[in-house]
């Protein structure tokens, strides 16, 4: 069984950085870290400790997952506060136009949507509930759980200077081999498919047999830059005036959500909510 105490969970939001993330931090040995990169365990009505410790190494560190899909589920948090002691959760949020459009790019690129329509149609939650932060905060995370909570900008990880990212390793006690100040690094970019259909039907037995493969094998597929460049080319995809012109239709569902990242008193890009008692 994995270690209960002291756990991270990274879990908002997709395109977001949550792969990069997942990718930096497990080549640090500070925690026990997922084999998988989104489980989608934590969010089970069914939830098993024991069969969720399948997807860690065995060894007594404190566990770290990524799982860009956790924030709108409250089962998410209930879980956690049944389950584990003195968590910590990073909640990485991102302008919420920018994430918008990410998502959208990122649905293309997989071959799941045609349209910016058929996108808000068939993937909403994808499109517009993840990006709801301050509800997802809200109504999912503070009424469910007591857990510590680190509020952290993707523009800010991403900078130059590396400040927020070499920031967010400090506060989880992740130590850098050397004092150079290095932004997180992005992966998994929206570029174009080289063939639509073979992505789309690789993803489909993907999401069929990733419980049962192993984790090593897991790790690879999601993150081997081999794969990437077998199914994608390096052109990233650039939507057309009409699609960016069509976001004042859904700007609306944001409109608090962009307040709410506006109000917090962000130090170095991270704001921090202390575990409640």
């Amino acid at each position: 069984m994995i270690n209960i105490k002291d756990p991270v969970f990274v879990i908002g939001a997709p395109k977001t950085g949550s792969t990069s993330l997942h990718i930096e931090f497990s080549n640090s040995n500070k925690y026990n870290y997922a084999g998988m990169k989104d489980t989608h365990l934590l969010s089970s009505k069914n939830f098993s400790l024991e069969e969720y410790s399948k997807y860690f190494k065995d060894n007594n560190y404190p566990i770290m997952e990524v799982d860009q899909n956790a924030a709108i589920y409250k089962r998410t948090f209930i879980n956690i506060e049944k389950h584990f002691e003195n968590s910590t959760l990073i909640y990485v949020v991102r302008n919420p136009r920018d994430r918008f459009f990410s998502a959208y790019k990122w649905l293309l690129k997989v071959g799941l949507v045609d349209s910016l329509e058929d996108a808000i149609q068939n993937e909403e939650e994808f499109m517009i509930k993840q990006g709801l932060y301050k509800e997802n905060i809200e109504k999912n995370i503070l009424l469910n759980c007591k857990s510590r909570i680190i509020i952290v900008k993707f523009e800010d990880l991403v900078k130059k200077d590396g400040i927020t990212f070499n920031k967010l390793k400090e506060m989880l006690d992740i130590k850098t081999s050397t004092n150079e100040k290095k932004p997180m690094l992005l992966h998994n970019k929206s570029t174009k498919p080289r063939s639509k259909i073979l992505v789309q039907l690789l993803k489909w037995f993907y999401r069929k047999i990733k419980y049962l493969t192993p984790n090593s094998l897991n790790q690879f597929i999601k993150s081997s830059p081999i794969i990437n460049k077998i199914l994608f080319n390096d052109n990233e995809t650039t939507l057309p005036a009409e699609d960016l012109k069509r976001y004042h239709k859904y700007k609306k569902y944001f409109h608090e959500t962009e307040k709410f990242i506006n109000n917090l008193d962000f130090k170095n890009g991270i704001f921090e909510i202390e575990k409640r008692i």
